[in-house]
């Protein structure tokens, strides 16, 4: 098996990516250090095929915005506020997974979403893979992030 990986410059506001291209989208732990946080997701909308899900992997805060993440002190959303605001974005909320390893530090869970089907209907047959991974980092108060994308 081989693939071809091909680098896509993005900014804070647009991933730069093909629309209608991905079945699956994946976040991790980076969605807290998004300055657009509405933005982002519209972008990602786009990106995501028919029946494409978005899999958002977080630490959260037990309390309402309470916590401040462990390495970069931005403020982390609790379990109902993630996924109150991807409802507000137009996703639909399907699962998540959760760890637990440490009580010391907040749970992390993967969120599975979907595009509300009020927005884009649901199509689950015909897939080819294709995965989006996209991992933001503050370093020294500049925001960068990188795209990658397998076609």
């Amino acid at each position: 098996m081989s693939c071809i990986y091909e680098l896509v410059p993005g900014d804070v506001r647009s991933t730069s990516l093909p629309e209608n291209t991905f079945d699956k989208l994946i976040i991790i732990n980076s969605f807290h250090e998004f300055t657009y946080q509405t933005e982002m997701p519209a972008d990602v909308k786009k990106k995501l095929k028919t029946g494409g899900n978005l899999y958002v992997d977080e630490a959260l805060s037990k309390r309402p915005r309470g916590k401040l993440h462990g390495f970069c002190d931005l403020t982390m959303l609790n379990n109902e506020e993630m996924i109150a605001f991807f409802a507000e974005n137009g996703f639909e909320y399907i699962n998540r997974l959760e760890f637990n390893y440490c009580q010391k530090i907040p749970v992390r869970k993967v969120f599975t979403f979907r595009i509300a089907r009020c927005l884009k209907a649901i199509n689950l047959s015909g897939f080819n893979l294709s995965f989006l991974i996209f991992i933001t980092s503050s370093i020294n108060k500049y925001e960068k992030v990188i795209f990658c994308f397998a076609p």
